[in-house]
């Protein structure tokens, strides 16, 4: 369940645990930083169907630990694309008819998100163009 994992290890799961990881003498102290970008990434390569929320709560959790900076995420996913025509993973067959959550949240619902098809050939091209795309982030991140 990648989501819970995430929103967990930022402090900001969608069920409140009590446990604050992020905090003096937690084991992510310093994990989260004001001055920095918040660079996620997701590689499953099946849906994430059980963790909690959905694609939009996903995205508001994390603007929320960035002070609601949309500007302040970014998320890289590399996941099955059995959703989407033409499927890499699946040629030839028409899409599923469930949806993919972290293509959603990565296409839809984040404003810096990229995603790709774990079944690609090759990552080499779509990392070059995240690294280009989160430099360039970063050259305008403001710390909050």
């Amino acid at each position: 369940m990648p989501f819970d994992s995430i929103l967990a290890a930022l402090d900001h799961p969608l069920i409140e645990t009590g446990v604050e990881l992020n905090g003096p003498g937690g084991c992510n102290e310093g994990f989260l930083r004001d001055d920095a970008l918040l660079l996620v990434v997701v590689i499953q390569d099946t849906y994430d169907q059980h963790s909690l929320g959905g694609p939009y709560q996903w995205a508001k959790a994390l603007y929320a630990v960035k002070g609601g900076d949309e500007d302040a995420v970014f998320a890289l996913v590399i996941t099955s694309d059995a959703d989407i025509s033409p499927s890499l993973c699946f040629p030839g067959e028409p899409p599923s008819y469930a949806k993919n959550r972290l293509r959603l949240f990565g296409e839809d619902y984040l404003k810096h998100g990229k995603v790709e098809s774990i079944c690609a050939p090759s990552y080499g091209k779509f990392f070059k163009e995240t690294a280009a795309q989160v430099a360039a982030l970063c050259d305008e991140f403001i710390p909050q």
